[in-house]
């Protein structure tokens, strides 16, 4: 037993939980499920749902004659709106083959830049049968061959798996496994199987991405019980990217305004809040940008914000300058144009971003390097709004709910009357009714055209290394959001250490401070 700001801990072993008390949170199951049911409603179901709402907020209590009295009238019909499908942008895989699109999906045959792994250590966080682990092996070794990853067999060790202990289990097997200089000789990966639990996970990716600078991966039972080649192409996908490689890049030979896309930085931007149960953690700001002139490298940096829940971003200088000199450092020049995706803002905080971050970006350009002109152009990404388009005829719809086609661009009728923006749907849904992301231009010094701005997002967004179809957001957006949520993990166990070593020193900052030899890495991915 343990005294910690007042509050008593015991160890696990002498508690009991009482019977009948009230769940306060869903479990991920209950999570999943609720949001699958949520999701998996098709568009023309969604519409007729629409439909009968507005039917019957009409016929309650004679509302009709009341709207009248004040001018309304509500249709119930949906309006008919004028959209087009964007070209998909051309993609090579290995070999500098043509990649071939079907509605935002491909197949690889070989990633387009693959890594060889050469120096790995399987370990085994639960018992598992030598056949599931031979099965597993087999299985995610021979799809990474067909990738065009050489994968050699693994050291494999078992570990009882202790908050308490990790730090010290893997500096050893850094001690033991990278002891040489060069870098066939360093270890590249430690693959943690039977990670079943969030606190695990989190564990692992502080002690590799901060204390260490280990890159690691994670899998759950079920996962490695189950292995299939969706599965290990999953993780591939994943592996290939956090080592340095590229599974996917843009023909700058089939690419319209080629000579556009060089000499430019896209950047994602995003803010990730506590929940407000947990007042005692920081909000988390995050930015991640490419260093190469393909859109498939990025780097990240990371910074703690002063006030809780708080959106504006006071540190977008020291983030954006970290941003620069990574691009320099890699391409051997600096970007001319900077295209910075917003995520998380509302409507409401448009003048303050403006106001604040979008002047600071300015002064911090304007005095980053004497004699060079950077041209910004901020864009906000909303996700979050309401608005839904459905094929006038089904026959035009993808998938088996029959939703709008990848690359289908709104941005007329439903629009702002003075201020440009536009929906964009990049991504196939896979369930439901597929729901575009609105885009709202507040600073555009490049003087990009409606087509290019549209056309440059909609190639972003099929760059995403995770996986082989094009998704909802900007890839830099969306590595944002995993670099904050990364982050978050890194201080949950930090502290959750603290508490085991009873001190009181809530440092943020330093436990999210990334190793010196994983800054440069997608450790997000």
């Amino acid at each position: 037993m343990a005294n910690y700001k007042d509050q008593i801990y015991l160890a696990q072993k002498y508690v009991v939980i009482i019977a009948d008390q009230k769940a306060r949170k869903l479990t991920i199951k209950e999570k999943a499920d609720l949001i699958r049911k949520a999701a998996s409603i098709n568009p023309i179901d969604r519409l007729d749902e629409v439909r009968n709402s507005v039917e019957e907020l009409i016929n309650i209590d004679n509302n009709e004659n009341y709207l009248k009295e004040f001018g309304f009238n509500i249709s119930t019909q949906p309006i008919t709106i004028r959209a087009r499908v964007l070209d998909s942008p051309k993609l090579l895989e290995g070999d500098d083959r043509p990649i071939k699109l079907t509605n935002g999906k491909w197949r690889y045959r070989k990633f387009f830049q693959p890594i060889a792994l050469k120096r790995w250590i399987l370990v085994k966080l639960m018992h598992f049968d030598d056949s599931t682990v031979e099965k597993f092996l087999d299985t995610f070794i021979r799809n990474g061959e067909q990738l065009g990853m050489q994968i050699d067999m693994p050291i494999r060790m078992d570990y009882d798996f202790d908050i308490a202990t990790l730090a010290n289990f893997l500096q050893k097997l850094q001690h033991t496994y990278s002891s040489g200089s060069g870098s066939e000789q360093q270890l590249q990966l430690l693959f943690f199987i039977g990670c079943n639990t969030e606190w695990q996970h989190s564990a692992i990716k502080k002690c590799g991405d901060v204390d260490f600078g280990l890159v690691t991966q994670c899998i759950r039972q079920t996962n490695v019980q189950r292995i299939n080649q969706s599965i290990a192409v999953n993780i591939l996908h994943k592996i290939n990217a956090k080592l340095g490689g590229i599974n996917v890049t843009l023909d700058y030979g089939k690419l319209l305004q080629a000579d556009d896309y060089r000499k430019t930085m896209a950047i994602g931007v995003d803010v990730a809040h506590p929940s407000p149960s947990e007042k005692n953690l920081p909000s988390i700001a995050a930015m991640v940008a490419n260093v190469d002139e393909s859109f498939a490298r990025y780097t990240s940096s990371v910074k703690i914000q002063k006030f809780f829940r708080q959106e504006i971003i006071q540190e977008l200088d020291k983030m954006l300058i970290d941003l620069l000199r990574a691009y320099e450092m890699e391409t051997n020049q600096l970007p001319e144009r900077i295209i910075l995706y917003r995520d998380g803002v509302s409507e409401g905080q448009f003048q303050v971003v403006f106001n604040e971050e979008i002047l600071l970006i300015k002064e911090t350009l304007a005095r980053y390097r004497s004699g060079h002109k950077f041209r910004l152009t901020f864009v906000i990404v909303q996700k979050r709004h309401h608005s839904r388009f459905i094929p006038d005829n089904s026959k035009d719809g993808v998938g088996r709910f029959y939703n709008i086609p990848p690359g289908t661009v709104v941005d007329t009728d439903v629009v702002h009357p003075r201020r440009f923006d536009f929906y964009l749907c990049s991504h196939a849904g896979i369930q439901g009714t597929s729901r575009p992301s609105h885009y709202c231009l507040l600073v555009d010094e490049n003087e990009m055209s409606a087509d290019h701005i549209q056309n440059f997002t909609n190639v972003l967004c099929h760059l995403y290394a995770r996986c082989s179809r094009s998704i909802s957001i900007p890839t830099p957006v969306f590595y944002a959001h995993l670099a904050a949520f990364r982050a978050r993990e890194h201080i949950q166990a930090a502290t959750s250490l603290m508490m085991l070593s009873m001190t009181n020193n809530h440092n943020f900052d330093s436990f999210v401070e990334m190793s010196p030899t994983m800054r440069s890495s997608m450790y997000f991915c």
